[in-house]
């Protein structure tokens, strides 16, 4: 019976052991066949011929039982020592390789690498292939890197080389390049051998991390004539296949990319390893090109969607969205992720974003750059996946994306303003970059002639968001009296679609007024710059006053003895998007806000109209019941496959029209034609509001 054990049981349970001789030779004793850290030599020949000359004299530390030295030797680098704290394993290599003397100077000895008994500048290039790693467990170990550093730095000849081979841990690369950088006259160079991470993988079983391996080679500087170190330079070589040095300014800028490749590695083994079905959040990761790593190039969206029949992932594939379409919410949520994966014939999608700031040539372009990435992502279990991966998208048309305007508000920090080209129609959109998923604003464009030239202008007849719509066909839930003034409180701006598209579009002989709450004056000066924005209709029955402040404060200070409105609307986004709440932010549904709000009513006929977006279902829920808490009757709108909710709330029962309970989705919808608000573009939207769409919160049905 063979006394090999599996590897697992022979590695030490606490990191500490690796340092310790007694356990090297049980562990030597019990495996007697090779054993090597992270690569073979044939995977570490380019790393060799690049840095060790024939003639140079080696000496590698921590040999352990590995063939490395041997294959050293057969390379052509026949001055070959090597050592380790292991008299066993010495003895064994010995054995192995010296007993006939078939490599006449290979040579193993028994040495302690902290206190090594060679005479000073002895060897040119010293090799470390996860002796560091092994020795490095902790806090407790510095002191002895710092002596194997400075034995290292003994035995060296000047010119000399320290290649060390690592998965460089963090605790790991801030002792080396502390320890290289205060002592000066030292060259740094940091590489990644994708080679070595290539047949681990390969040799690795179904849920093994695949960490990346590095290789840290340490040129040892000439001292300057006045006896004062060298500064140490510091390079990194991030690809095998583009191997350019970048070097940095300081030792600080060598941990974020690395740190950033390790997570790469943790994330993709977590990604082919889970169920992704099962995940509560989005999965998503960005991609950066290596020029730019202030802005990701693609950013990926993992989805599953498996038949009760199938037990496992057992398809892959990648969508593709055309650069303006991200938003929609077949690519925007979680849900329409899900429907796509499923309409597209796979169990695992990614789903991948085109980001703004960026150039894309072709869909050729662009899978080519994502295949080799995308690999990394597939399923352990996907069958028969062949070598070309199944891209999909809509059409070959990447999209056309141009942003206009890039400005900063203090309140709403980096926005965009920004065209895009959508099935031959164009498009100006307004773009928050703390939330670039959601518009803000959208216009349609057209092309008319001023003077000699063609330019491009907003169409005033078409409203972009379906929660507008809805919005503004909401306003014949009002009491149809042609003798009234009405009023209107709208707590957002924004890019001013909404209230152009009202002041353009409603044909009537009763006085509307819109009183506009923003508190950022520079979405202001967007709506009237990109986005057309005016304060009064051809007719004037329809007029606008803009009011720069918090419409938190501005409500709150209102007299409701003095002040009324019709209609009250909160259209506005929340800043902070780790609530869970993209609109309204949370302060607004404070109950005794609500409570506030529901004062400043018309009390026999006002309505409070609020746009709701939030992905929680508890958080959406919440609200649901604080409003039903505040106001006599609340009725819900959701808008199919849109995050958007829009709840209009009614301070009285005597404030729903009666048609609301009637029968009869044809006499509904003649009863608002009839409205002086009624605008026929939007017929659609009054039949959705006649429909079982539009439902009431509380126990009690509404009558279809």
């Amino acid at each position: 019976m063979s006394s090999k054990k599996p590897l697992s049981q022979l590695l030490p349970k606490s990191s500490r052991h690796f340092a310790r001789e007694d356990y090297w030779n049980r562990f030597f004793k019990t495996r007697k066949d090779s054993f090597e850290w992270y690569a073979e030599c044939h995977h570490l020949r380019p790393l060799f011929a690049r840095y060790v000359k024939p003639k140079d004299s080696l000496l590698v530390i921590g040999c352990g039982n590995s063939s490395l030295s041997a294959d050293l030797y057969d390379m052509g680098f026949t001055d070959n020592t090597s050592v380790d704290i292991s008299e066993v394993v010495v003895q064994q290599m010995n054995q192995k390789y010296n007993s006939r003397d078939e490599r006449p100077g290979l040579d193993f000895q028994c040495m302690d690498v902290f206190d090594m008994k060679f005479e000073k500048n002895r060897f040119n290039v010293v090799i470390d292939k996860g002796t560091l790693d092994a020795i490095a467990s902790d806090k407790q170990s510095s002191d002895n890197i710092c002596k194997m550093f400075e034995q290292i730095d003994s035995v060296l000849k000047p010119f000399g080389r320290y290649l060390c081979v690592s998965l460089l841990e963090s605790h790991i690369l801030k002792l080396l390049m502390n320890w290289f950088h205060k002592n000066g006259n030292w060259l740094l160079r940091i590489e990644r051998i994708e080679s070595a991470e290539d047949m681990t993988r390969f040799q690795s079983t179904e849920d093994s991390l695949v960490l990346p391996v590095f290789a840290i080679i340490c040129t040892k500087l000439m001292p300057t004539t006045d006896g004062k170190p060298n500064n140490t330079i510091i390079e990194l070589v991030l690809s095998e296949t583009n191997g350019k040095p970048k070097r940095l300014d300081s030792i600080a800028d060598v941990y974020e990319p690395i740190e950033s490749i390790q997570e790469f590695a943790f994330i993709r083994h977590y990604i082919q390893n889970i169920d992704l079905s099962r995940e509560e959040e989005d999965i998503h990761l960005d991609l950066f090109d290596e020029n730019d790593l202030l802005s990701p190039r693609y950013t990926l969206y993992f989805s599953n969607y498996i038949n009760k029949r199938s037990k496992c992932v057992s398809s892959f594939g990648v969508f593709i969205v055309p650069s303006g379409r991200e938003i929609e919410w077949l690519f925007a949520t979680s849900k329409g992720r899900i429907e796509l994966t499923k309409q597209s014939g796979f169990e695992r999608l990614i789903v991948v974003h085109l980001n703004r700031n960026h150039k894309f040539v072709d869909m050729e372009q662009i899978k080519s750059q994502l295949s080799p990435k995308v690999m990394d992502f597939v399923p352990k279990n996907v069958l028969n996946l062949d070598s070309k991966i199944p891209f999909l998208s809509i059409g070959e048309d990447v999209g056309k994306r141009t942003v206009v305007f890039h400005g900063t508000s203090d309140l709403s920090g980096d926005y965009v303003v920004e065209e895009i080209v959508v099935n031959n129609s164009q498009y100006r959109r307004l773009v928050f970059l703390k939330n670039k998923n959601i518009i803000q604003s959208e216009a349609k464009l057209k092309t008319m002639k001023r003077g000699k030239k063609m330019v491009s202008v907003v169409d005033p007849h078409y409203l972009s968001c379906s929660h507008h719509e809805i919005i503004t066909a909401g306003l014949t839930l009002l009491a149809s009296d042609v003798s009234k003034e009405f009023n209107v409180l709208l707590i957002g701006l924004g890019g001013g679609c909404l209230v152009t598209y009202m002041i353009d579009n409603i044909r009537t002989k009763v006085k509307l007024n819109i009183k506009v709450i923003e508190i950022d004056p520079a979405m202001k000066d967007v709506a009237i710059k990109w986005f057309d924005f005016k304060t009064k209709s051809l007719s004037n029955k329809v007029e606008v006053d803009i009011c720069i402040a918090d419409g938190l404060e501005y409500i709150t200070q209102l007299d409701p003895t003095i002040h009324s409105f019709d209609v009250i609307i909160f259209d506005v986004d929340s800043k902070d998007v780790n609530v869970g709440l993209s609109c309204p932010p949370m302060p607004f549904l404070d109950t005794n806000f609500l409570a506030k709000v529901r004062s400043l009513l018309d009390q026999r006929k006002g309505i409070f109209m609020l746009n709701l977006v939030s992905r929680n279902e508890d958080i959406k829920l919440d609200v649901y019941q604080r409003l039903d808490k505040c106001f006599e009757s609340t009725f819900v709108y959701s808008i199919h496959q849109e995050l958007n909710e829009i709840l209009f709330a009614f301070p009285a029962m005597d404030s729903v029209p009666e048609w609301v309970f009637q029968k009869g989705l044809a006499n509904k919808t003649n009863i608002l034609s009839q409205h002086c608000f009624y605008i026929p573009l939007l017929k659609e939207s009054y039949i959705d509001l006649c429909s079982n769409r539009f439902a009431k919160l509380s126990s009690d049905p509404i009558i279809h």
